[in-house]
């Protein structure tokens, strides 16, 4: 099952940085923005969890956010 949550859910959020392997943010005037996470998997660096505040999708955040998670997985 698909599940949307923003970034106002802090439960989601500590769980999501505590077991990765990769997190990258995204901040706009020292607030966290964005948010993405990456699980390594075998040979693997897979894209777990992406997310964006409202506010400011659509501006580029989640597409920048996959660039880095991609530049850091080497």
């Amino acid at each position: 099952m698909l599940r949307q949550s923003g970034l106002d859910d802090a439960d989601r959020i500590g769980r999501i940085i505590a077991n990765a392997d990769l997190v990258v943010t995204a901040r706009q005037a020292g607030k966290l923005v964005g948010v993405s996470r990456a699980d390594r998997f075998l040979l693997l660096l897979l894209l777990s969890d992406l997310a964006v505040d409202r506010a400011y999708q659509g501006h580029g955040i989640g597409k920048r956010l996959i660039e880095e998670t991609r530049r850091h997985a080497g």
